[in-house]
């Protein structure tokens, strides 16, 4: 694996490249960094070339002041690491990423998959989640490490710390509390695109897997029905025991998956 910094205005992208054949971009959640993909990435069938990255604010890459777009700076690491279309896969934040990318410059973009994700312009009609009391006690005490810990139970359906493996909450709290951080200190503003992806899904023709987890927060289950229903190419999978991280959560079964679901996109021609 090799790792390079990408200049995008005044941020500097860490990125990690990995394999040769076609190209395969993870963009990560915004409670986690390019760590979440550990696991899935060295998962993947073989003869793809895998990269990842920190997008600003999070993991190794640091948050400079002033205006930027997550969706130029995708764009920059595309530009960075090959030529013509990619496979993007996006969890979370990295989703409404990937998918606003493929709403405003469709010819960078082969596949998208969509995990847990969100997206810009909608705002589902859902009732708080269990645990959002602790998560806005957290906040407004401005204890970063219960924050961090509060979210990351909250996320991943976890608030005793009994279901999932060894060491995966322990791994989204270390990245979000970076996050957290380079968030509480910032002077720095994203712009977001215009319209929003809300109201260009009928025009996304590049084939789409939704995934979602039973377990995962009920508005991102109604995000998942309304990308199901106005994406042209979409196919839904919802996994059953599975929250908001399912690359981390399930990554041999979630690899397993995607790489599916790449092979044919890329036999369709």
């Amino acid at each position: 694996m090799t790792t390079v910094e990408v200049p995008s205005g005044a941020a500097r992208l860490s990125c990690d490249v990995a394999g040769e054949g076609e190209r395969v971009v993870l963009v990560h959640a915004g409670i986690a960094d390019a760590r979440m993909w550990d696991r899935f990435a060295a998962s993947l069938p073989p003869g793809r070339r895998v990269v990842r990255y920190d997008m600003r604010g999070y993991g190794r890459t640091a948050l400079p002041p002033g205006a930027f777009s997550h969706v130029d700076d995708l764009a920059a690491v595309l530009a960075a690491t090959g030529d013509g279309p990619a496979h993007l896969v996006g969890a979370s934040l990295g989703g409404r990423v990937t998918l606003d990318l493929a709403a405003t410059r469709p010819d960078a973009v082969r596949s998208l998959v969509l995990l847990g994700a969100v997206v810009s312009g909608f705002d589902p009609d859902a009732p708080p989640p269990p645990m959002w009391d602790a998560v806005v006690a957290a906040d407004r005490s401005d204890d970063l490490d219960a924050l961090a810990d509060a979210e990351a139970r909250m996320w991943l359906a976890d608030p005793d710390g009994t279901r999932l493996p060894d060491g995966v909450l322990d791994l989204v709290r270390s990245m979000n509390r970076i996050a957290l951080v380079n968030e509480r200190h910032a002077t720095a503003d994203e712009v977001p695109i215009e319209p929003p992806a809300l109201d260009r899904l009928g025009d996304v023709a590049a084939p789409v897997l939704v995934v979602d987890g039973d377990l995962d927060l009920e508005a991102i289950g109604l995000t998942a029905d309304l990308l199901e229903a106005r994406l042209p190419r979409a196919e839904r999978v919802r996994l059953h025991g599975v929250a908001h991280l399912p690359a981390l959560e399930r990554p041999v079964e979630v690899a397993a998956l995607v790489g599916d679901f790449l092979t044919g996109v890329e036999q369709a021609g």
